[in-house]
């Protein structure tokens, strides 16, 4: 803290000087004293002194103290700082990586240590984290010609401190002897960031010594570390390990130790010392970071006159690796920083830890509390460097504004830190690693420096700095005597050293803030002003603002940043004259640089803050930030990345400014956007992302007069109805035109009810309002008043009108807009790949889910809203255009160079979530339907085999079962790289790529198969708002598997689905928290995470499209769809059309149900939950048949059921029994609709099985002896029960065990049944089931045994003699890789806990929650 807050909340200390040096005095005293005393630099000013004490008393009171202070704080240091009685000077470690989960990921090896005693000692005491030490080896010897060995008392290990190993030995060490210790250790677990985890050492940064690396590994690996390869040799014992042996390091510090082991590729550079190492499936995408590396490395050794020391430097990329990371001589990254699917590179991050061979590894800090001298300092050569080698963005005008303005927000604190930090106990050395103190506070001082020095000055003296203290450690004198020498050599005559001028900006907290002020008086002519601290004057301030407005480009961006951010700061502290405040903001109107507004965006919260009037300042504020963006996207220049980045901050600065909380805001989100620029790590976007549809709008607005009145808040008005647009859109696909667009669209709508607003959806669209026009059906101009949007919840944009509009009236609005393309698939998104040359092609395609039209044009973004659409297209004429809709024809662009426009034919009435776009280079392959084509890249077209032969017959079976044509012209079928499962525009599905063109030319059928059938359920008719969004997805669930049975007749899909899609479906249901499928949308947010739940929308709303199915049979429930979508075509709907539908078609084909289907379905649609029937054998006879007892209850996930839920079903009733085996009968033999009932069954010792092909949505427990049966009937082989009812048996079975509901011995039974079966959708129900019997069983290790036994005898039965029977090769290889997998997972360490999930095998990654549920957008949270 600086030294003026101290003396506020201190005052008895009135009289400390301020800013004084005290970190100088400290320095004073032995060496160790100096460990201890550096972990406590404090400012002078913090330590209370008498009164009394003055002039250069201060500094003899400070000795003083100091002395005292040396007891407490170098007694607490010790504890956790190394001795230095010993000194290492060469390690030896050889360790081998067990890179297997067989073997629980372990590590074993040897290090010997060659060390130094300084100071006689009888106890060696090095880091050692969690490694087991194999005492017994553990050898010390004298490194000399006799070899004596020193005798080992014991070890002691203290883990949860300072992670010390010390070593007590029968006899002292003796000062100036060297010795050799030798210790044999293993480890449990690699740990990725400490020495000390992975080897015992010496683990301070300035214990340095040089290292002879052998990593030992499988023969399918390969091993890297921080010097190159030497030798390799086959191990005999154990067999197929390879030891590979390296060079010896030159002398660093322990924690640049690097070892990688894997199957990794090393791509050359320019630079033949340097490599690009990563998986070789990505070594095509390294392009951006082998052209980095060389040139940092040639920046930093021409710069710096000291060539990099090591033979080679490795940049590795690493999947799941954080940032990165400096090794000697092996560099990691993040696999994304350095093989981007782009083939880009972060270059900031690359110049970082490249920077860092010097600063950090060639010169290393001493102790961690001068870890600045190494971060701080590699932060200013990071802007430095980057700058030099990328000269078109401007990284260290960055490096002044942004990187300073958050190490200022910091220092602004009272709980600031100096950048020479206290380092009390071990957890604060992560205070050595803030990043606002360390990093970007650290980089000011450097760049401080390099002002006050010039840049040949400070290049001078580091290069001094560098050649004096290489391979050494050292404090921040070192530092600064190197570059106060090179300023006293160049003739600089400072008034003071470099030291005293920068150590009390890095020993103390705080900054200082500097007053200039006029004070009217002239000498010789010149003005003389009073310099204090704080700010200018009123007159000054006017004048600097005046010169701003005239002659703005006199100014560097970073001095008007700085006069922004500090008029505003001040003024925020009333230290400002109000009248100057104001002016502040307007500087901004026609600002054009991204660094000035980084500094703005986050201090003009406070002008708002400040005003009298907060809501008309923040109105001006709207429209200045407005106008800058307006200004920035109708720029006739060529758009820089700064400019792209630069709009971005604008457009999401303004949607904060609209929100609720806009008086309060503080934009921090510019970090995005430089990540975009620097790092391109794409995080901006973070809501979840679904799917679709639609109704009729006077329907919605009878539904809505009975909804909660919180919906009105973020549901669209039904005053006016839209009925067709027109879209006009250009989309500069081009990174040097920052992948924006504009375009126009009209709108023609009706007006239902008088209304002086057009309230409708916009998205971060920027409305060129002065251009937005409204006509009346005579084409008169209507008057607009103004426009107030709301981007930060209902997405809104208002239009206000003067005069209301008219009932019946038709109207017509044209509003001008203009956007980003989005960098993930939301909106207009964009995408890139490497083609056949090696160039990078880019393409863009949209997403629109639920609610991202929006974000593409102004409209009606609601399901029930549809309209038709004529959608026009500009682009550059090397790509092409694809809609909804066929082309009709392609012009030139009247005002774009080489640019052209297609229009497409007028689409048939839809909502807006289906239209469609995709501009690329694409190639249309047709099929045997001439609607229909696969569309997809030229170099992949001989890959589309599969879904050119899949897609017309899909087509045809949904045309012959549903009898409606399907209703477009055409059907493009489109695979995008990057794009995420599936999305079913209309006329243009689009899928990723390898969902229609993989190796071997196959296509998932399932995906496919689910995008046509919503041509239909979704597209054709379509749910009337979202909280019925399982219309759309549910059925269209069920739809796939019920279509993909007709085309691919050798697979049982109906079987699957009554295998997975009931068992996920009935897994989420037994959780307290599900939510029913007619779900609760309170706010926008619910629509993706409630109305698009994968396990419950998509699987349980596609088993109760199954339920219906099968209560119906396959005619009437066709009979049933067909009506449905007859009369609700280009409509929208809720459940009771379905259910009245397929009502009459059951009625019309006599079926006799005693219920209505809405009677029987609607309560497992609006209630959440699955039933638990339990039947129970009375032993009651009535007529010679059994009396069974059926019941009813919620089954929770809660031990033995016990709940208070009594929420009841209407459950259709079926079985078979061992005298009448007819599972195919699904007609009903009873209803249960209350808690319990009584069914009398045929038989006497029969057994009796429940729920016929498990055609109903709930689970089954019976009675101890009726379990006993069923187990019995099971295990012979002969049995006759269907491949679904076993699957029920095994999953309700193990479900209800754990829930200790059936009886331990039955439950013992339940794995024993799978020893006969080799059916593939038995085991997809038993590998998702079987953790549960190891969870129960009193012994986890003996059932975990017995299961593995079971999952081999099955794997072999499965390979012997499915090959001479009847299944089909496809299951027969599934099978076998489910069981294989299993196995595999049952010998992992956590087997016991093993949940196996098939659906990646047999979906093939389509249809988990995750295939719709795709990142959308900006978090609000993110921005505020």
């Amino acid at each position: 803290m600086d030294c003026q807050r101290v003396l506020e909340r201190f005052p008895e200390n009135a009289t400390a000087g301020r800013w004084a040096l005290l970190p100088t005095i400290l320095r004073m005293g032995s060496r160790t004293h100096w460990q201890s005393i550096s972990l406590t630099p404090l400012p002078l000013c913090s330590i209370p002194m008498p009164k009394t004490v003055k002039g250069t008393g201060i500094m003899h009171f400070a000795k003083a103290l100091i002395g005292a202070l040396l007891i407490a704080v170098s007694t607490n240091a010790q504890n956790f700082r190394l001795p230095l009685n010993v000194i290492p000077s060469h390690y030896d470690i050889e360790v081998q990586v067990k890179l297997d989960p067989a073997e629980d990921f372990t590590f074993s090896g040897i290090v010997s240590i060659n060390f130094t005693c300084v100071e006689a000692t009888d106890t060696v005491v090095i880091h050692n984290y969690n490694l087991t030490v194999d005492e017994a080896n553990v050898v010390l010897q004298a490194r000399d010609e006799s070899g004596t060995s020193v005798g080992i008392d014991r070890h002691e290990y203290e883990w949860d401190y300072a992670k010390f190993q010390t070593i007590f030995l029968t006899e002292s060490l003796v000062a100036g002897h060297d010795y050799r210790l030798t210790i044999p250790y293993s480890g449990t677990h690699l740990e990725p960031t400490s020495s000390r985890a992975l080897y015992p050492c010496f683990d301070e940064p300035g214990l340095k010594a040089t290292f002879s690396i052998t990593v030992g590994h499988t023969n399918k690996y390969q091993a890297f570390t921080n010097m190159p390869l030497t030798s390799s040799a086959v191990d005999p014992d154990p067999p197929n390990i390879i030891w590979d042996y390296h060079e010896t390091t030159v002398v660093m510090s322990p924690y640049l130790v690097a070892i990688i082991v894997g199957d990794f590729t090393r791509v050359p550079t320019s630079d033949p010392r340097q490599f690009i190492l990563v998986r070789d499936e990505v070594t095509n995408l390294t392009g951006d970071a082998a052209v980095f590396a060389p040139a940092i490395l040639n920046e930093m050794e021409t710069r710096l006159s000291t060539p990099f020391p090591l033979p080679k430097l490795d940049h590795a990329g690493l999947v799941g690796f954080s940032g990165g990371m400096e090794n000697y001589g092996l560099i990691f990254y993040n696999e994304d920083e350095v093989a981007r699917s782009d083939g880009s590179a972060s270059l900031t991050l690359m110049a970082h830890e490249t920077s860092h061979m010097w600063t950090g590894n060639l010169v290393t800090c001493q102790w961690w509390d001068v870890a600045w001298l190494n971060e701080g300092m590699t932060h200013f050569f990071t802007y430095f460097i980057a700058e030099k080698i990328d000269r078109k963005f401007p990284y260290f005008d960055k490096l002044g504004t942004e990187m300073m303005d958050k190490a200022m927000g910091y220092d602004f604190k009272p709980s600031a830190l100096p950048m020479v930090i206290p380092i009390i106990q071990p957890n604060d050395i992560s205070n050595a690693f803030g990043g606002d103190l360390i990093y970007k506070r650290g980089g000011n001082i450097g760049r401080m420096m390099y002002y006050l020095l010039g840049e040949e000055v400070l290049i001078e003296g580091m290069k001094n700095y560098f050649a004096d203290n290489q391979f050494k450690s050292v404090t921040e004198e070192h530092l600064f005597t190197a570059l106060n020498n090179a300023a006293e050599a160049a003739g600089l005559e400072l008034e003071y050293s470099v030291s005293e001028l920068i150590s009390p900006f890095t020993n103390q907290a705080g900054y200082p803030l500097v007053n200039v002020t006029n004070t009217g008086v002239k000498e010789d002519g010149k003005s003389v002003y009073k310099v204090s601290q704080v700010n200018y004057d009123t007159v000054t301030w006017n004048k600097i603002l005046d010169a701003l407005k005239v002659s703005r480009k006199t100014f560097p961006n970073t001095n008007v940043a700085a006069i922004i951010s500090d008029g505003l700061q001040l003024c925020r502290l009333n230290l400002v004259d109000p009248d100057v405040c104001k002016r502040f903001p307007e500087k901004l109107r026609n600002e054009r640089s991204l660094i000035v507004w980084l500094t703005a965006a986050k201090n003009l919260h406070t002008a708002i803050a400040n005003a009298a009037d907060t809501t008309a300042e923040l109105t001006r504020i709207k429209k200045i930030v407005k106008k800058a963006e307006f200004n920035v996207m109708r720029s006739r220049e060529v758009m820089t990345p700064e400019h792209e980045s630069l709009l971005d901050l604008l457009r999401n600065f303004s949607k904060h400014l609209e929100g609720p909380n806009a008086t309060r805001s503080y934009i921090s989100s510019h970090e995005a956007f430089w990540d975009k620029i620097f790092e391109d790590k794409e995080q901006d976007l973070k809501m979840q992302f679904s799917h679709h549809k639609i109704g009729t709008v006077l329907e919605t607005a009878a539904y809505r007069e009975e909804s909660e009145t919180i919906s009105q808040e973020f549901r669209l008005p039904t005053k006016i109805i839209p009925s067709h647009y027109d879209v006009d859109i250009v989309a500069k696909l081009d990174p040097d035109e920052n992948f924006t667009f504009f375009g126009t669209v009209d709108i023609f709508f009706t007006c239902v009810e008088a209304t002086d607003s057009i309230i409708l959806h916009n998205w971060l669209l920027l409305v060129d309002e002065a251009n937005v026009l409204l006509q009346d059906q005579s084409g008169n101009l209507l008057n607009i008043d103004h426009h107030e949007y709301d981007w930060d919840y209902a997405e809104f944009q208002k239009i206000f009108l003067v005069d209301p509009l008219e009932l019946g009236n038709n109207y017509k609005l044209t509003i001008p807009y203009a956007g980003n393309m989005s960098s993930v698939p939301s909106g207009l998104w964009y995408g890139s790949y490497v083609g056949d040359q090696g160039s990078v092609e880019y393409f863009a395609g949209t997403q629109h889910g639920t609610v991202s039209t929006r974000a593409v044009f102004p409209c009606f973004d609601e399901p029930a809203f549809k309209a038709t659409f004529r959608i026009s297209v500009g682009h550059h004429s090397k790509y092409s255009a694809f809609s909804n809709m066929p082309l009709v024809e392609t012009i030139p662009h009247p005002d774009l160079s080489d640019y052209v426009t297609d229009y497409f034919e007028i689409s048939p009435v839809m909502s807006t979530y289906i239209v469609a776009i995709v501009i690329g280079d694409y190639t249309r392959v047709p099929t045997d339907d001439p609607k229909q084509f696969v569309l997809v890249r030229d170099e992949i077209t001989g890959l589309t085999g599969d879904a050119v032969n899949y897609v017309p017959d899909i087509l045809r079976e949904m045309e012959a079962r549903f009898l409606i044509p399907y209703p477009l012209p055409k059907l493009d079928h489109a695979g995008l790289i990057g794009f995420g499962g599936g999305m079913e525009n209309y006329g243009l599905i689009l899928y990723v790529e390898d969902g229609i063109a993989s190796e071997e030319g196959k296509a998932n059928l399932e995906l496919l198969t689910h995008e046509i059938a919503h041509m239909w359920a979704g597209n054709l008719v379509t749910c009337e708002w979202w909280d019925v969004s399982w219309l759309n997805e549910g059925m269209t669930e069920f739809f796939t598997f019920l279509i993909a049975g007709f085309v691919d007749t050798t697979y049982p899909y109906m079987d699957l689905l009554a295998t997975r899609l009931m068992e996920v479906g009935m897994d989420y249901d037994s959780d307290s928290s599900a939510l029913p499928l007619v779900v609760p949308i309170n706010e926008p947010a619910d629509i993706d995470q409630n109305a698009f739940n994968g396990p419950l929308i998509y699987y349980r709303g596609g088993a109760i499209g199954g339920v219906i199915y099968q209560l119906l049979g396959d005619q009437a429930f066709l009979a049933g769809i067909q009506t449905y979508f007859a009369q609700h075509m280009f409509q929208t709907v809720r459940e009771e059309d379905l259910f009245l539908a397929l009502n009459t078609a059951a009625e019309e084909a006599g079926l006799g149900l005693e219920y209505s289907v809405a009677d029987l379905i609607s309560p497992f649609t609006n209630q959440a939950g699955v039933p638990l029937v339990t039947v129970t054998n009375t032993g009651v006879k009535e007529n010679g048949k059994s009396v069974y007892t059926v019941s009813q209850r919620r089954l929770l996930n809660v031990m033995n059921n016990e709940h208070n839920d009594d929420t009841l079903w209407p459950i259709v009733l079926t079985w078979a029994t061992s005298s009448a085996p007819d599972f195919e009968d699904k007609t009903p033999k009873a209803y249960l609709t209350e808690a319990s009932m009584t069914v009398t069954i045929a038989g006497d010792d029969d057994w009796v099985l429940f729920n016929n092909k498990r055609s109903g949505y709930y689970r089954v427990n019976y009675d101890t002896v009726t379990w006993t049966k069923i187990l019995d009937a099971l295990e012979n082989a002969g049995n006759p029960f269907p491949d679904t009812n076993i699957a029920a048996v095994i999953s309700d079975a193990l479900e209800l065990c754990l829930l200790g509901l059936v009886d331990p011995d039955v439950c013992d039974r339940i794995p024993n049944t799978l020893g006969n079966q080799t059916s593939l959708f038995v085991w997809i129900s038993a590998v998702r089931n079987l953790h549960k019997s190891i969870a129960r069983a009193a012994d986890e290790v003996a059932e975990l045994n017995r299961i593995k036994e079971i999952v081999n005898r099955a794997e072999f039965d499965t390979s012997m003699r499915t090959r001479k029977e009847s299944m089909p090769d496809d299951q027969h290889k599934k099978l076998l890789n489910l069981l294989k997998d299993f196995k595999h997972h049952l010998e992992g360490s956590n087997a016991a806990n093993t949940f196996i999930s098939l659906d990646e095998e047999l979906r093939n990654k389509r249809l988990q929650q995750q295939q719709k549920d795709m990142i959308r957008r900006i978090s609000h949270d993110e921005h505020s």
